[in-house]
């Protein structure tokens, strides 16, 4: 999962901090980027705390929930969601539901991530086409930045998947896992 993790902040923070010229991350979006990161961040620790020592689920699940509140409380929480032939369900009208549904996605698409991650490479190959799907549309709503960061998780992810092809060489674990649920979320 490190093989991974190091790769895309490198590139997350040369864009945060304005090494890639024109794309450097607007003043508006510098505490999202960096949102993300921390919590990245910190499912990857907490992944890899699991990975060394072994943690039981319901501490891991606490973590995640910690994680995923933070995320959620820094302004950063779901406020509405479209839904064909339904049209767009409203979350901030009820006090707290955005929140609620925020932390339940992040912790649901982390969970969904590292319950697959037991075949060699299909964690890893879904969120290769996650991060590209997600890129292509970042790149065509007009958010140049945030097609850079998913580009960055899929060149990652592309350059992990020669060794993690059957039979693997390398694994994700949860550090892997649990980062890319996350950053998917």
């Amino acid at each position: 999962g490190l093989a991974i993790l190091f790769p895309f902040l490198v590139v997350v923070a040369a864009e945060y901090f304005g090494f890639m010229g024109r794309y450097q991350v607007p003043v508006a979006q510098r505490m999202d980027i960096a949102i993300l990161m921390a919590g990245g961040m910190g499912m990857a620790l907490l992944g890899f705390v699991d990975d060394v020592r072994g943690l039981r689920a319901r501490h891991k699940l606490l973590g995640q929930i910690l994680i995923a509140a933070f995320v959620a409380v820094s302004g950063n929480a779901v406020s509405a969601v479209g839904i064909p032939f339904l049209g767009i369900i409203p979350f901030d009208t009820v006090p707290g539901l955005s929140m609620f549904m925020t932390v339940l996605w992040i912790v649901g698409v982390t969970n969904a991530l590292n319950l697959i991650d037991g075949m060699d490479g299909l964690a890893s190959g879904v969120a290769f086409f996650a991060s590209l799907a997600l890129g292509a549309i970042a790149a065509l709503n007009g958010s140049p930045h945030i097609a850079l960061v998913c580009l960055a998780l899929s060149g990652s992810l592309f350059a992990f998947l020669r060794f993690n092809w059957h039979p693997a060489k390398i694994f994700l674990g949860d550090t892997g896992s649990m980062f890319l649920g996350f950053t998917l979320a």
